[in-house]
């Protein structure tokens, strides 16, 4: 039999399925554990049951996150989002990937939901590859044999060509983010005149009151005007 497996020639090696039934081995032993403590356990059916469940997806989904925001190359694209939101979003689209195939996806496209840091960020190939790299990382991390994670990555990997992939609705898409830029824009616009408008009131009225204390002062001086004249005539009256 030499290197090879007697059917496979030259395509497996008896290391490579030493290697394989020792992770499928370690993982089952793993799946065993959980199983004992209240976990989920399948080895069987589909890719969801055998990886643990949404729950296990939910916590390979959480380290990839770490591992995506700990990289300085990738955080550009993802600075200004809400981990918590981005995980929930993944989760239900790994999920619905793992599970049955009966099931339709009714989340947004693949690529209208990276649309924008393709456009905008220049996230690209080899960035979809250096996640999918952390990707099976995290799995690794829970334990996950190594059969299984190559298994998780083909799942996965047909989707970069639907990333990447120019489509119909790009047009649509751009668009409404332009619409969206204008109406921010607007909205900003409306704001501004709203917040000089409640200042002018104040304005004004400090400027009344300015007048209004020098009309006073103003009438003042005219008072005393007439009193004063009634006094000088008094006295050229007495000294006459």
């Amino acid at each position: 039999m030499g290197n090879t497996c007697t059917g496979v020639a030259n395509m497996v090696t008896e290391d490579e399925i030493k290697e394989a039934v020792r992770s499928i081995e370690e993982w089952q032993k793993n799946q065993a554990n959980a199983a004992r403590n209240g976990g989920p356990q399948s080895s069987t059916g589909p890719l969801l049951q055998r990886v643990g469940g949404s729950d296990v997806v939910k916590h390979v989904v959480e380290l990839f996150y770490r591992h995506l925001y700990a990289d300085p190359s990738l955080i550009k694209f993802l600075h200004d989002q809400e981990m918590t939101h981005l995980r929930a979003k993944q989760s239900a689209f790994i999920s619905w990937l793992f599970g049955p195939p009966n099931v339709p996806y009714t989340g947004k496209s693949v690529r209208i939901a990276h649309l924008r840091i393709i456009k905008q960020r220049g996230f690209s190939p080899e960035d979809f590859d250096l996640g999918m790299k952390y990707f099976a990382e995290s799995m690794r991390e829970l334990g996950a044999p190594e059969i299984l994670i190559n298994e998780v990555l083909r799942r996965i990997t047909p989707y970069k060509d639907a990333i990447f992939t120019p489509s119909a609705g790009d047009a649509a898409e751009e668009a409404r983010w332009a619409a969206e830029a204008a109406a921010a824009s607007r909205a900003a616009s409306r704001k501004e005149l709203l917040t000089a408008g409640s200042k002018a009131p104040s304005s004004s009225l400090q400027g009344a009151d300015a007048t209004a204390t020098a009309s006073d002062a103003a009438g003042g001086a005219d008072a005393q005007k007439p009193a004063a004249l009634l006094a000088g005539i008094a006295e050229v009256a007495e000294g006459a």
